[in-house]
C-alpha cells in the first residue's frame, strides 16, 4: 500500500500530539493521621487511568514523608486520569489513608492532595 507524503506526515503528528511521556517524582506527605498510637508506615500507589504504574518504597515510623522514588509512564495523554493512594503499612491489612484524582495536563505541576483519614500529599507531575 503506498502512503501519500501529506497523509503520512498528517498520521506522524497526529502520532506525536496525542502521546507524551508522564513523569511523577518529589513525593511527599505531611500531617499523616494513621493508627492513632504510632506514626504512619506510608507508602504510595499511582495509576494512569486504571493501570498501575507502581508504587513508592515503605517509609517507616513518619507522618511526615518524602520519598525518592520517580515514575515515568510513556503514552500518556492530556485529559486522562492519574490515581494516586496512601496507604500505611501494617502487620496484617494496609489502611488506605485517602486518595486523589488528577486530570493530566501537559506542562510541570505541583499536585496537592488532601487525604480522607487527615494529611496532605504533594508531588510534581511532567506531561510532556
Amino acid at each position: 500500500m503506498a502512503w501519500s507524503l501529506p497523509a503520512l506526515l498528517l498520521l506522524l503528528c497526529s502520532l506525536g500530539v496525542s502521546q507524551a511521556l508522564l513523569r511523577v517524582y518529589n513525593l511527599r506527605a505531611d500531617g499523616l493521621n494513621a493508627d492513632p498510637t504510632t506514626p504512619a508506615d506510608c507508602y504510595v500507589k499511582l495509576f494512569y487511568d486504571s493501570k498501575g504504574m507502581g508504587m513508592t518504597s515503605f517509609k517507616v515510623d513518619t507522618n511526615s514523608p518524602w520519598w525518592d522514588d520517580e515514575f515515568a509512564y510513556p503514552g500518556a495523554e492530556q485529559g486522562s486520569i492519574l490515581r494516586v493512594e496512601a496507604w500505611d503499612k501494617d502487620l496484617i491489612y494496609d489502611d488506605k489513608l485517602g486518595s486523589c484524582q488528577f486530570l493530566l495536563r501537559l506542562g510541570t505541576w505541583i499536585a496537592k492532595c488532601h487525604l480522607a483519614e487527615g494529611g496532605t500529599l504533594y508531588f510534581n507531575y511532567t506531561l510532556s
